[in-house]
């Protein structure tokens, strides 16, 4: 007898049918530290293009880009590296506000967009006048970048998260910040600058809507939308010509700042989750890791999951240690079932690990995050044979 009662024979299993009963798994092999140089550093995108990878992020002074003083403004940047192998990375470029750094101006996250040719980089930037107004530079050498250019619809300036390219067209999914319960429109344009409305993806959300979305292009051609809302994550799907959607499932635990990758032919998701929002299994366990400190509870805001997604079916396979301020990762894959993801965590400095910077001697900012890189294997593998409750089962740790 073990601990969770009498063993029972195996009957009708896959033994038994001769077929192995595979299960997904995703197991972390290795974490390195990119960025660690005392600035609050935070926001990533990754993509891998004319065989570089290439790591955004940005370097500011707080989560919300604090600028209080006169002496502060201007301290948010968009900061590009370049690496060959994961391991030496070179700073390859640094978008600062294209009307100038004063009035306590800066730039956000910049996310990339390849047409193959061309790699291009999508920034917000916030200027009086102007605030969150996306920006968008190209470069076809890596060295030289365009001028940046303000991204209009109509009279609008659109709030992009991520944008696509797909046969010819860039694509992005849009909530309007000023009403975000809906709707959610899909948006397409011939040169990433100028935009109009393609279709309506749904038209309210209970949950309310944010401007954090990812559009992915299944091999048949059926589109998927996730956006992140004030609750749940939401998928959407379409099917050529992708005017009329459907919704798909929910994700309960959340997907902030969501990113897909396709490797193997199976799709992942990433982003940030939350514990207190993950319907338990069965038998009441939760998967999560569990890790916390005293003086900063685990809450929605630094968890980083991976899940393996379906159009009707979610499952969170890991997730990384949380801290008070983590996630926003860029996922790619260069070889099947394989992949690399870059994050942010300010987990070193909330477990201890590591003094942080903004003791009274240091004011120049306000707290710290490092910028992370993270290679996973993914796959199936044969499920172990178990005699206890199917809930005690654990795959990966």
């Amino acid at each position: 007898m073990n601990e969770t009662g009498p063993e029972q024979p195996v009957t009708e299993s896959a033994q038994d049918s001769g077929k192995e009963d595979l299960r997904p798994y995703a197991e972390v092999t290795s974490i390195r530290t990119v960025v660690r140089d005392g600035w609050y550093n935070a926001f990533t995108d990754l993509i891998s293009w004319k065989d570089y990878f290439w790591l955004a992020y940005r370097r500011g002074l707080g989560h919300h880009g604090e600028r209080t003083t006169v002496a502060e403004s201007g301290n948010s940047f968009s900061v590009i590296l370049r690496s060959g192998d994961l391991r030496r990375w070179h700073e390859a470029q640094v978008f600062e506000p294209p009307l100038g750094i004063v009035d306590g101006s800066g730039v956000g996250q910049c996310h990339f967009c390849s047409t193959g040719e061309r790699l291009y980089a999508f920034f917000p930037v916030q200027t009086p006048g102007a605030s969150g107004c996306i920006w968008r530079s190209w470069t076809a050498d890596g060295v030289r970048w365009s001028e940046p250019e303000a991204l209009t619809l109509g009279d609008y300036h659109p709030y992009t998260w991520r944008v696509r390219w797909h046969e010819g067209r860039f694509y992005s999914a849009i909530c309007y910040l000023e009403h975000e319960e809906g709707p959610l429109d899909l948006i397409v344009s011939d040169d990433g600058i100028h935009w109009s409305k393609y279709a309506e993806i749904a038209a309210f959300s209970p949950h309310k809507f944010t401007e954090e979305t990812e559009l992915y292009w299944r091999s048949d051609g059926e589109l998927w939308c996730v956006a992140r809302s004030w609750g749940p994550a939401l998928l959407y799907w379409s099917r050529p010509p992708y005017t009329e959607w459907h919704e798909g499932v929910l994700l309960p635990a959340g997907c902030d700042a969501p990113v897909i990758c396709e490797t193997d032919d199976e799709v992942y998701l990433a982003g940030r989750c939350s514990m207190w929002q993950q319907e338990p299994d069965p038998g009441g366990a939760k998967t999560f890791n569990t890790f916390n400190h005293a003086e900063s509870p685990f809450a929605r805001s630094g968890t980083t999951g991976l899940y393996l997604l379906r159009r009707d079916n979610a499952q969170l396979l890991v997730t990384f240690p949380p801290g008070a301020d983590a996630s926003y990762c860029g996922l790619v894959s260069v070889e099947p079932g394989k992949l690399i993801m870059s994050y942010y965590s300010d987990v070193a400095y909330i477990s201890e690990q590591v003094r942080p910077m903004h003791y009274p001697e240091y004011r120049y900012k306000r707290s710290e995050c490092d910028i992370y890189i993270a290679e996973i294997e993914v796959g199936e593998h044969p499920a172990p044979v178990w005699y206890g409750r199917p809930s005690d089962i654990k795959i990966v740790d």
